[in-house]
C-alpha cells in the first residue's frame, strides 16, 4: 500500500504532527519519505537496538537550538503503535516541522497481506476515524498481475474513488489463469530469509461424497459452537451440484446423524444443532472414533469416479495417542480436511494428519464469525471452495539453502501455498521453488518489500524485541 499524505498547520509557529494511520492487521512498515520546499528525505530501518533509534527525537530537540539558517530539512518517524485503546493495529507517523502555509507532503508504504481465496484476493482497509482535521481520501488500486480489481465491489477504473475517513474499504481481484510462481529472498536481521509463493486461478468444482464429521467435545463449547450453524449453512450451500453428504458427530466415540446420503437441498440445520450439545460421546477429540463410520460410507461409492472426502467440522483440536489416527484414511485412498471455527490456529497434528491424505486445513474463525452476526458470508464461501476446487498442482518441493528437500502442500485451484524460512548460514544463498516440474529461483526483493518482509521476519524470532521502525532525518 502507497499511501501519500499533506499535512498543513494554521498556527503561526512550526509544529510537529502526530498520525495515527489505521491499517490492516499484518501489515509492516515499507518506506518512508517527507518533503518540503527545504528539500526531501528517505526513511531507513532501525530496531529498537539500533543507535540511530532516538535520531528523530534528537532531531526535534535540536529545532530548539539557536543560529539555524534557513528553513531547516523535514524529518519524520513511522513505526508501529500498541494497540492500547482496542481501535485495532496502526502505524505512528511523526513528522516536523509544518508551517503555516506550507505543506509538508509525506509518502508511506506498508505491505499487508491479502491471500487468495476462491480465486479472489482480498485486503479490507479500516476506517481512518471521526477526526474531523482529516479530509476525504483519493482511492486507487493497481493489479497488473491479476483480474478484475475492484474497489467495495466496483470496478477499480482509471478515476480515484473518494473515500471519508469514517468508511473502511474492500479491495480484491481474481488471480489469473494457471500457475504463477514468486520466489525471493531478504535479509532480516543478521540473517537471511527466503519466501516462496505458488498461486494457481480458479477453476470449476467437482461433486463429491461429503461425509461430515462434526467435533461435539467439550472443548466446542464457547465460540467455535455459536460458529456452528453459519459454517454449515455456507457449507451446504457451497457444495457443488451432484454432492451427496452423509454425517456423524464424534469425540471419544461416535454417532451417525446421517445415514443414508442425500443432496444437500434435503439436509437439516436441527440435526446437528441437538448434536452439538450431547454429552455423551466423550471428552477426547479422537478421529479413530469415527473412522470405522467413515470407513463403511466411503467403500459405498455408487459413482467410483466420486471421490469421498472427509470434512472435520471443530475447533481445530486433537487426541493423539501412541498410533496415527489418519494412517487408516491415508491407507484408503481417503481425503480428509477439515474447518477450524476458534480464533486460535489448528494443532499441528491435525495440520499434519489432514495434509497426509491430500485434504485442506481452513482457518475459518475469523470469516465464520462475520458470518454468524450477519455481516456476511462471501469470505467464508471463498474459503470453503478449497475443499471442493481441482487440484492444480501435485508435486511441491523447495530446496537450496537450508539443504534437503522440503515437500509442501498440494496446490488447488483459487488458492495459494506460501513457505516462509531463515536460511541455513554457509550454504547456498538462494532457493528453488518446484511446481509439478517448473521452477523459480528465489531473488532479491525490491528495496521496500525487502525492508517489510526483513522486518516482519524479525519481529517473528523476537516478538519481545519491538521495532524502532522507519526514521528520516
Amino acid at each position: 500500500m502507497r499511501v501519500e499524505l499533506t499535512l498543513q498547520s494554521t498556527s503561526a509557529k512550526p509544529a510537529e504532527v502526530h498520525y495515527r494511520l489505521a491499517v490492516p492487521r499484518g501489515s509492516v512498515e515499507a518506506s518512508l519519505k517527507v518533503c518540503s520546499p527545504a528539500g526531501c528525505q528517505d526513511g531507513v530501518a532501525v530496531r529498537a537496538t539500533d543507535p540511530r533509534r532516538g535520531a528523530y527525537d534528537a532531531a526535534i530537540r535540536a529545532r530548539a537550538a539557536a543560529g539555524l539558517e534557513g528553513p531547516p530539512l523535514p524529518v519524520a518517524h513511522f513505526a508501529p503503535t500498541p494497540d492500547t485503546d482496542g481501535r485495532g493495529p496502526a502505524l505512528l507517523l511523526r513528522a516536523a516541522p509544518v508551517t503555516k502555509g506550507v505543506p509538508l507532503q509525506v509518502t508511506l508504504e506498508y505491505t499487508a497481506p491479502a491471500p487468495m481465496r476462491g480465486g479472489v484476493s482480498r485486503l479490507r482497509l479500516p476506517a481512518r476515524g471521526m477526526d474531523g482535521r482529516v479530509s476525504q481520501a483519493q482511492l486507487s488500486l493497481d493489479a497488473p498481475s491479476m483480474l478484475d480489481p475492484q474497489i467495495d465491489g466496483h470496478a477499480a477504473d482509471d478515476v480515484p474513488v473518494e473515500l471519508d475517513p469514517w468508511m473502511a474499504a474492500e479491495l480484491s481481484a481474481r488471480g489469473r489463469p494457471g500457475v504463477s510462481l514468486t520466489a525471493h529472498h531478504f535479509d532480516c536481521g543478521q540473517r537471511r530469509c527466503v519466501r516462496l509463493r505458488a498461486s494457481a486461478g480458479a477453476g470449476p468444482a467437482r461433486p463429491r461424497d461429503v461425509l461430515i464429521a462434526l467435533d461435539v467435545s467439550p472443548s466446542m463449547e464457547g465460540p467455535a459452537r455459536s460458529r456452528m450453524g453459519a459454517a454449515l449453512l455456507e457449507l451446504l450451500a457451497s457444495l457443488p451440484a451432484g454432492t451427496r453428504v452423509r454425517a456423524l458427530a464424534f469425540a471419544g466415540r461416535a454417532r451417525v446423524l446421517i445415514e443414508d446420503a442425500r443432496l444437500p437441498a434435503q439436509v437439516g440445520l436441527a440435526i446437528f444443532a441437538r448434536a452439538s450439545t450431547d454429552a455423551s460421546l466423550g471428552a477426547a477429540t479422537r478421529f479413530e472414533a469415527a473412522w470405522p463410520i467413515l470407513a463403511r460410507w466411503a467403500a459405498d461409492r455408487r459413482v467410483p469416479t466420486m471421490a469421498p472426502l472427509v470434512i472435520v467440522i471443530g475447533d481445530g483440536g486433537l487426541t493423539t495417542g501412541a498410533s496415527d489416527p489418519f494412517a487408516p484414511a491415508r491407507a484408503a485412498g481417503v481425503e480428509v480436511s477439515v474447518i477450524n471455527l476458534a480464533d486460535r490456529n489448528s494443532l499441528d497434528a491435525l495440520r499434519a494428519g489432514a495434509q497426509a491424505t491430500g485434504g485442506t486445513l481452513l482457518e475459518a474463525g475469523a470469516a465464520a464469525r462475520r458470518a454468524a452476526r450477519g455481516h456476511g458470508g462471501a469470505r467464508l464461501r471463498e474459503q470453503l471452495a478449497a475443499l471442493f476446487a481441482p487440484t492444480a498442482a501435485r508435486r511441491l518441493h523447495a530446496r537450496g539453502a537450508l539443504g534437503g528437500r522440503i515437500t509442501l502442500a498440494p496446490l488447488r485451484a483459487g488458492e495459494e501455498v506460501v513457505w516462509e524460512g531463515v536460511m541455513t548460514p554457509g550454504r547456498r544463498r538462494t532457493m528453488r521453488l518446484t511446481v509439478d516440474g517448473r521452477s523459480r529461483r528465489s531473488r532479491q526483493a525490491k528495496s521496500a518489500w525487502l525492508t517489510a518482509l526483513g522486518t516482519r521476519s524479525i519481529r517473528r524470532a523476537s516478538p519481545g524485541d519491538a521495532s524502532g521502525g522507519l526514521v528520516a532525518v
